[in-house]
Formats: C-alpha cells, sequence, structure tokens
C-alpha cells in the first residue's frame, strides 16, 4: 500500500509517497490502523503525519512534526 499525496509547501508544489514503512510508522504511533483514515476517521492531522513521516525519513526535512506544519500550505 501507498499514498501520493501533493504538498504545497512553501514556495514549492511536490508529490509525496507514504509507503508501508510510514504507514507502519503511524499505527504505531496513533494505535491504529491507517485503513481509519477511510473508515470516516479522517483526520486531517494523520494526512499530515504521514506526508511529514515520508519527507523526514527521505530527509527532505529535518523539522519536527509542529515546526514542519508552519510552512505546509495545501495538501491533497
Amino acid at each position: 500500500m501507498k499514498l501520493t499525496m501533493k504538498l504545497d509547501y512553501g514556495d514549492t508544489e511536490t508529490i509525496v509517497v507514504a509507503n508501508p514503512v510510514d504507514i507502519v510508522a503511524f499505527e504505531d504511533e496513533f494505535g491504529r490502523g491507517v485503513e481509519s483514515i477511510f473508515d470516516g476517521g479522517l483526520k486531517i492531522k494523520d494526512i499530515c503525519w504521514l506526508a511529514w513521516h515520508s519527507c523526514r525519513r527521505r530527509k527532505q526535512t529535518s523539522f519536527d512534526f509542529a515546526e514542519w506544519l508552519e510552512d505546509l500550505g495545501e495538501i491533497e
């Protein structure tokens, strides 16, 4: 399973892919399966966290989650 997201971050538009490693990290962090996002439990925080985790893992950011969110303009 992969989740593809388009981000407007700072002055840049980029595509971010959350891979299984990011999804497992989500499940460990929040104590629930990622399928809960699609079963009526969608929170913008969930999608943002997956995008942030993928960016951090790929060394595209060194910010913690709260700092990273400050420059996030849009996420699809």
